[in-house]
């Protein structure tokens, strides 16, 4: 119907035992102006990502431009080549989201390099290459910084090749054209992911925080996404089920991802499986590569990576994102001032959803308030541990201290992640102490303030028919079913038993246990 629409025709050829063609017919305009690809075989490019997939479109659809292609996978990477480069790069693609050094910060020091340079007899590096920011998402006040950094052009993925093609010739022949693009590149990919609703994934993570931040990030796209604690669990469920895509974290006690991936792919080769952890140094991206995953996602996990990468590589079930219910009033959650806490940061990596944050912050509380020393006692928990419980404590909690803004635990946890070197014990459990003891106060101070100020009181019969709602969702083993439930039975006013069973039901439920939960639920 389409092809008649506009004017064309569409016929079948078949033959038996040998194949079918589908062939169509349509009359289009030619393209007015249309450049050739090999104008650019003089220019220099950089594509800078921590991607690999990226790496590997761009530089593709680049060369069939004739283009010079280098890549680099960090800023340092990228200001290591330019610093060192005897001819100079005409343009770099730059990520914006990079571990360490994100891609704006990145162009400011590639722009004050090339101020600085002292190489004019042999390079002209003096003149800062040409700069387009390259991004998933397109947030106002990013374009805003990337302006304000003197970034030439602000693109969105995924870039079409024509039009990327028709970019390069504006930005080397006429720059006056280039703000015609930026418009035209915009996609909000939090529509994109609501049309993978109904959709079936995978979640294998031993940290109940890290999976809090991934059912958050992916609260209103309609996914179906399964819990596995560790490999082993992840190996069970993926035989048991089927399942679209596997999003793998490596360091996991009893089977690591690792492991966990190799055996997978003893079953089947074809499923996408996502690495997730806090090391994005090239050779552990390598390392996933070999052990068979597809892509790599680095902790703090970048929502704009997340959803892109689903958007890659799962099918689409629907063509128009469906309605839903959006969490209503966030602006309602009240985020403390901290010290120990870049809030701003924070944020940032939950797409500004407050009340996802404040959560977090109270799971880290909570999971981490014995691992220091206390009182007169020397030793913390950490001594106690053997090498690979000790690794994987150091590495999640390197992970949630990005995540949640605690830039100078993190800073500490990466140097004992490197090293596992008793002389930054005491360094490590005082930023915790102090995190933990300001994170105890603010958010006791917050809670107890607004504590019951919402709640309502809640009849006898209300209260049963609520229970007995909660009853027969715990019983179905799956969050999305008790979470409504939940949500209601918190804005009302409970009696001192009910709630102190209602709270260690929702601990169960985070930590997907639901057979204790089961049982609890038969004592209200």
């Amino acid at each position: 119907q389409l092809v008649e629409l506009m004017g064309g025709r569409i016929w079948l050829e078949s033959e038996i035992g040998v194949g079918s063609k589908f062939i169509f017919e349509i009359e289009l305009d030619s393209k007015e102006d249309k450049r050739t690809y090999n104008m650019f075989s003089d220019k220099r490019v950089l594509i800078v990502d921590d991607n690999q997939s990226w790496h590997e479109i761009l530089s593709n659809t680049l060369e069939m431009f004739d283009m010079q292609v280098q890549h680099a996978y960090d800023a340092r990477e990228a200001l290591e080549k330019i610093s060192l480069a005897p001819v100079k790069y005409d343009l770099i693609l730059m990520d914006w989201n990079m571990p360490e050094i994100d891609g704006i910060q990145a162009s400011r020091e590639i722009q004050g390099l090339c101020s600085t340079c002292n190489k004019k007899d042999i390079c002209d590096n003096v003149t800062s290459p040409m700069i387009i920011m390259v991004s998933s998402f397109r947030h106002e006040t990013l374009v805003k910084s990337a302006r304000d950094a003197g970034i030439d052009l602000f693109l969105q993925k995924p870039i079409n090749p024509s039009l990327l093609n028709d970019i390069l010739s504006d930005l080397f022949l006429d720059k006056n054209s280039l703000h015609n693009y930026v418009e035209d590149t915009q996609k909000s990919l939090k529509d994109d992911i609501k049309l993978l609703a109904g959709s079936k994934i995978l979640l294998v993570e031993d940290n109940g925080t890290n999976q809090e931040i991934i059912l958050g990030l992916l609260e209103n796209s309609g996914i179906d996404i399964g819990i596995a604690n560790n490999g082993k669990e992840g190996v069970e469920k993926f035989i048991k089920d089927d399942y679209e895509l596997i999003l793998m974290d490596i360091q996991m006690p009893i089977m690591d991802g690792y492991e966990a991936t190799k055996l997978i792919r003893e079953i089947d080769s074809t499923i996408p499986i996502v690495a997730l952890t806090a090391n994005a140094m090239k050779e552990d991206i390598q390392r996933t590569q070999k052990a068979g995953m597809n892509e790599h996602l680095n902790k703090p996990i970048d929502v704009e990576k997340l959803y892109a990468t689903l958007i890659k590589y799962v099918t689409k079930k629907i063509t128009k994102p469906l309605k839903s219910v959006e969490v209503e009033m966030l602006d309602k959650f009240e985020i403390p001032e901290f010290v120990n806490i870049d809030s701003k940061i924070g944020l940032k990596h939950l797409l500004d959803n407050k009340k996802l944050y404040l959560k977090i912050l109270n799971d880290f509380k909570d999971n981490y308030k014995d691992l220091s020393p206390v009182g007169l006692i020397p030793c913390g928990k950490l001594e106690a541990m053997d090498e690979d419980e000790f690794k994987r404590t150091i590495h999640t909690i390197k992970g949630l201290s990005a995540n949640i803004g605690a830039i100078k635990l993190n800073k500490v946890s990466q140097k004992l992640d490197t090293t596992q070197s008793k002389e930054f014990y005491s360094e490590f459990y005082k930023e915790l102490d102090s995190l933990l003891q300001e994170l105890s106060f603010k958010l006791y101070t917050k809670n107890k303030s607004t504590n019951n100020f919402d709640k309502n009181e809640i009849s006898k019969e209300l209260r049963d028919k609520l229970f007995a709602e909660l009853k027969v969702a715990v019983n179905t083993k799956q969050v999305k079913k008790c979470k409504p439930i939940i949500e209601r039975l918190d804005t009302y006013i409970l009696n001192k038993e009910d709630k102190t069973l209602f709270e260690d039901i929702k601990i169960l439920i985070k930590k997907y246990k639901f057979k204790d939960a089961i049982e609890l639920m038969e004592k209200v």
